[in-house]
């Protein structure tokens, strides 16, 4: 930042104004707000009340016992009455009280499992609420509520008092639980709030800037904003870590259970805590010029800011009466709207700020509502079956989309310098490509990646145009999403239509998608185009060649350019944009400045070959990777985004650098070698490549080998220059001359390993390093382990990247594999696996190192989550699809279906269905039951793990007692319904009317009914389930007794124990039991009604009994329980 303190101004903008004025007023206890602090306290919070009010002390001290314990309800009415008023409490302890009372009013409300969610809260005894409402009077809020100050950002100590606000040097001064979940969420979410210090001064300066009509000033305000955006994304908002191994973890699961419903308020008509609360944000917002808050988020911000305490609501509002981006718009300065651009993208972009939030709360989100949620503290409510992660993910979409429509402008295009072949790859020549970046305002360093957004060949166009039956000159309806995406284009203006040709230029046209093909066949289905999904052979179409199949069926395609936007058929509903292809930046130059004035890209010519839709085996060629090599002339434009990775950063520091690279993915590492030019540090390549022709660059690598500070490593797997003897990757890692001191580097001196190259490169050097570690490790050391340290602690990072082949080819050493496996791996005796667009991956390793943590893997084991994985945009992201390489063993076989028919006669509907239906039908209900039984793992898992900071691993406590019978509630009442309700027993009815039209299609339900104990005029097994009375009644009891739980010994572990086998065992009996049937499908594919039939009503017809076993073996359980507990 280039500057700490406020500088003078002649032109106070709004917000200088403001602090002035507040400078004058002493008022900190109406909302903190400083320059020097931004939206921190200024100076740390108080740790202690004055001698009178201890008693409030002492009780927010035993908070982790009363949750351990259950027992605040109990407790806290106990609490003497005191006085809140100015006469008896000084308004410098305001914020402690606060803090304090608003801890014990929560605990009071929600410290018990019943009331842990209810927006419909309890009410609260006077001891606390009276003191509470006067304190909240006093402080300017419009009713007493816990909010995001009193949770986080006024809830904070330094270890080291000289030390900066980050997790690892602050410390919780009132924690609920005390648990290391509960630090990582509350700690680091204090760490994004500090990193908003230097961006709340940027803004100050910037407006004043503004103001003063300084051109110059606002781009070095902005320049101050970027780098505080980056700062929050790369660094602060990667704290909340939900990896195991990292310090402090922030577990999913135990943050969805007792984190979480922190953010649910206490009392009604006040916003919950949520990431809408961050005033740093909404300040960020206005400055950029965010005007539109008509998404339910957007709403929501608005309802928060008004309950923001009024100093901040007063600095919020001042960021909006001057936002920056109207003299940006009236400067006419094109290289500072392309700055201001580059800074919307940091902030708004799906890979900037607001992207990767989204992404990184998905995985909360997701595990939590899986694990028994019911809402989010912003009101997004639904049960399992509802999928309403995904409704809270959409929300978060919405908004951040209405900010890039609010905030973008023409962005400046960069300009296409030079293009020289450097090196001979094995699909063409590698091209090093110079852009020429002035006037474009983007700044690049080190380790970014420059996201080019691609255009269409014009030949493909016209030939779609022609499928289309149009002229090109038509306007077509844009959604909200394409008018974001178009908002990265110089060439197209932020608007609701598009001409058509222009729409094209930027649309996915080849290949053709499984998601835009199954789009086309729910308007026509063609059957060419369904065998094409069923087969998955989509990567050598393209689009026209569908629209051509659809005209076959008497679809015509001239309908989707004429639809209207809320039609299923408008275009710009099927066809997505061509998603931004990212280039490592491999070199820059600057200007006196120090901005860059050039960037470096090293580019290869992608291309595959795949099955066209003449049955012609053809090259396809990659769209971005063409336009760069050959399509675009020298001094042609191109737009770009600067994206920075967050887990492939240079170190801040002088340590060590490994860089292992095969090919093109050398790209990176020559930007960071030129970075480190000038000696911060030792640095060591090591280079994979076939010949020496293919070694890139060779100039600039052979003059920095020459150097003190670099070592060059180069493995040549076909023929080595000299007569010497070929050897890859792997080798040269594990000999003797580089293990030792490679594993010295990495555990001796803390270097970081980088790695960048395709996903089998990648495995092969993590399998060489583990090699490396156990033999030269210490003693004792897992490599395994040793390996999953170094990523949780970011000494290993990963560039991934793919040269595209199709999906549905089996690789070497793979082998076809059928669902009935798939379901079969989701634990530790047989593995991890997942299924991506047929793609089986395991997933058994990968587990320890996803960044979401490992529980949202297993959530997705054993299924085909190919859904999830688009919803989380995953699909979009070449980088994470290569990662997926790494850990690919096969494809899902597709079986031969075709044939025969039958009626089946479902809640007295008569419908016609298909073998290829009912097998997916049998396919869906598997991955439905497999998913709930990861979901019940994930949410007992946390019975082994200290809840709070007053218990040891393994011990029974209340709060643990309550948890379980919570989750064996929900079992019963909501979860069974899902695994045994109406779509098992339509799947029986379909199985009658394909393969036994004779038996009796509504026999299962009925027998599901019985075994649920379902009477006539007692309830039907439905959405809302039912729980049996032996075990509702054994439940309570135990519920009732969980006070006992630390003295109840051996007798109620072992008893909990068997309720998680019942629970697991009875959809484990589901799984089985559908396995068979798939087995089936497997062995007989189109035969299978006529020779298995009676299997796939035998696989069906044991579950009703099964059931009843299970229900006799949950009620013992449960007994046993309830009685070890009341001893």
């Amino acid at each position: 930042m280039t500057a700490t303190t406020l500088p003078p101004s002649t032109t106070p903008g709004p917000s200088r104004r403001l602090l002035e004025a507040l400078a004058e007023e002493a008022s900190p206890h109406l909302g903190s707000l400083s320059y020097d602090d931004g939206l921190m306290p200024v100076g740390d919070p108080p740790t202690a009340l004055p001698p009178s009010h201890e008693a409030w002390d002492q009780a927010a001290a035993e908070l982790p016992r009363m949750w351990r314990d259950l027992s605040a309800r109990r407790e806290l009415p106990e609490l003497p009455l005191l006085s809140a008023a100015p006469e008896d409490l000084a308004d410098e302890h305001l914020w402690r009280a606060s803090v304090v009372l608003g801890a014990l009013v929560y605990a009071y409300v929600r410290c018990d499992m019943h009331d842990l969610h209810l927006p419909a809260p309890v009410a609260v005894p006077s001891v606390l609420r009276l003191p509470w409402e006067e304190v909240a009077r006093r402080m300017g809020r419009h009713r007493a509520h816990f909010s995001l100050d009193d949770l986080m950002l006024h809830n904070w100590a330094r270890i080291d008092p000289t030390g900066p606000i980050t997790v690892e040097n602050t410390r919780l001064l009132v924690p609920q639980t005390g648990s290391s979940t509960e630090a990582a969420f509350c700690l680091g979410f204090n760490e994004v709030s500090a990193a908003c210090t230097p961006l709340v001064q940027a803004m100050v300066r910037g407006q004043d800037a503004a103001a003063a009509k300084d051109v110059d000033a606002v781009v070095q305000s902005l320049l101050d904003v970027l780098d505080a955006v980056h700062h929050l994304t790369e660094t602060a908002l990667m704290k909340i870590d939900p990896v195991p191994l990292a310090s402090p973890h922030a577990d999913p699961v135990i943050w969805a259970k007792l984190v979480a419903p922190t953010g649910i308020p206490v009392v009604s008509n006040v916003p919950g805590v949520s990431g809408a609360a961050a005033a740093g944000i909404q300040a960020l917002d206005n400055f950029l010029g965010r005007v539109t808050h008509a998404s339910p988020l957007g709403q929501e911000a608005l309802h928060v800011a008004d309950n923001y305490a009024p100093n901040v609501r007063r600095f919020v509002a001042a960021m909006g009466q001057a936002p920056v981006r109207d003299f940006v718009l009236e400067s006419g300065d094109i290289g500072l709207r392309g700055l201001f651009q580059n800074v919307v993208d940091a902030y708004t972009g799906d890979r900037g700020y607001l992207g990767v939030h989204r992404r990184k709360v998905y995985g909360f989100i997701q595990t939590a509502f899986k694990v028994g949620r019911p809402s989010t503290a912003s009101g997004i409510s639904g049960q399992y079956r509802a999928r309403a992660w995904r409704h809270a993910h959409h929300a978060l979409e919405a908004a951040r989309v209405e900010r890039v429509l609010d905030m973008s402008m023409q962005p400046v295009p960069a300009r296409l310098a030079g293009r020289t072949v450097v090196a001979q790859g094995s699909t063409g020549p590698i091209n090093d490509i110079r852009l020429d970046l002035r006037g474009t305002g983007l700044i690049v360093r080190p380790g970014d990646r420059l996201a080019v957004h691609p255009k269409n060949d014009p030949e493909l166009v016209e030939w779609t145009l022609q499928a289309l039956g149009a002229t090109g000159e038509e306007r077509v309806p844009l959604t909200t999403s394409w008018q974001a995406s178009l908002a990265a284009r110089h060439d197209q203006l932020n608007r609701g239509d598009a001409n058509l040709r222009d729409f094209l230029t930027h649309a996915w046209l080849r290949p053709l998608t499984p998601e835009v093909a199954e789009q086309l066949v729910a308007l026509a289905p063609a059957p060419s185009l369904l065998a094409l999904l069923r087969e998955r052979r989509e990567e050598g179409w393209e689009v026209p060649d569908a629209l051509h199949e659809l005209r076959r069926t008497g679809f015509n395609p001239s309908r989707m350019w004429k639809a209207e936007l809320m039609d299923r058929e408008a275009i710009s509903r099927i066809l997505p944009p061509l998603p931004a292809r990212l280039y490592s930046v491999a070199g820059t130059e600057v200007d006196d400045d120090g901005l860059p004035t050039t960037a470096s890209l090293v580019i290869g010519h992608l291309s595959f070959e795949a099955e066209g839709a003449d049955g012609e085996v053809r090259r396809q060629r990659g769209t971005a990777s063409t336009m760069m090599t050959e399509r675009l002339d020298i001094g042609g434009e191109v737009d770009l985004t600067v994206v920075r990775p967050q887990r492939f950063t240079l170190p801040t520091d002088d340590r060590g650098v490994i860089m292992c690279a095969a090919g093109t993915g050398v790209a990176p590492f020559m930007g960071f070698l030129e970075h480190r030019e000038a000696g911060d540090g030792d640095n060591w390549l090591m280079l994979a490549v076939r010949t020496p022709e293919q070694v890139p660059d060779q100039e600039r690598l052979y003059r920095w080998r020459d150097t003190d500070h670099v070592r060059l490593d180069i493995a040549y797997s076909r023929e080595a220059p000299e007569g010497g003897p070929p050897g890859r990757i792997d080798r040269l890692i594990t000999s003797p001359e580089v293990g030792p001191e490679l594993v010295r580097w990495l555990l001796e001196t803390d270097a970081n390993l980088y790695v960048c190259g395709q996903g089998g490169f990648a495995s092969t050097v993590m399998t060489a390093v583990r090699e490396a570690l156990a033999a030269h490790g210490p003693e004792g050391l897992d490599p395994d382990v040793a390996m999953r340290q170094l990523v949780a602690d970011r000494q290993v990072m990963f560039d991934v990247f793919t040269t595209f082949t199709p999906a549905a080819d089996l690789r070497p050493g793979e082998r076809p594999l059928e669902v009935s496996e798939l379901i079969a791996h989701t634990g530790p005796d047989n593995g991890y696996w997942m299924a991506i667009n047929g793609v089986v991956h395991d997933m058994t390793e990968f587990r320890h190192l996803h960044p979401g943590g490992r529980h949202i893997v297993d959530d997705n084991c054993g299924v085909d989550c190919t859904t999830e994985f688009d919803e989380v945009r995953h699909h979009l992201d070449p980088e994470i699809v290569a990662m997926l390489e790494m850990y690919r063993i096969g494809v899902v076989r597709q079986l031969s279906l075709e044939g025969p028919w039958g009626i089946a006669i479902r809640d007295g509907r008569v419908d016609a269905i298909t073998l290829q239906q009912l097998y997916a039908a049998w396919v869906a209900e598997a991955y439905t039951v497999v998913e709930l039984r990861n979901s019940l793992r994930n949410e007992l898992s946390v019975i082994a793990l200290p809840l709070t900071d007053r218990e040891a691993v393994g011990d029974l406590t209340p709060l643990k007692v309550g948890i379980v019978v919570d989750t064996m509630q929900r079992f019963c009442v909501q979860l069974l319904a899902i695994a045994l309700g109406t779509e098992i027993a339509d799947l029986w009815a379909m199985t009658c009317g394909l393969a036994a039209p004779a038996a009796d299609a509504q026999e299962l339900g009925r027998r599901l009914q019985q075994g649920l104990g379902h009477t006539a005029g007692s309830g039907t097994l439905g959405e809302d389930g039912g729980l049996w009375p032996d075990v509702a009644d054994a439940l309570a009891a135990a519920h009732d007794a969980r006070d006992r739980a630390a003295d109840a010994g051996p007798a109620a572990h072992a008893a909990i124990a068997d309720a998680a086998a019942t629970i697991e065992g009875t959809l484990t009996d589901i799984v089985d039991a559908l396995g068979v049937g798939l087995q089936a499908f497997e062995r007989h594919e189109a035969a299978v009604a006529v020779v298995a039939g009676p299997d796939l009503l035998g696989a069906l017809a044991v579950l009703p009994d099964r059931l009843r076993a299970r229900r006799a073996e949950l009620a013992t359980a449960a007994r046993a329980l309830a009685t070890a507990l009341e001893g």
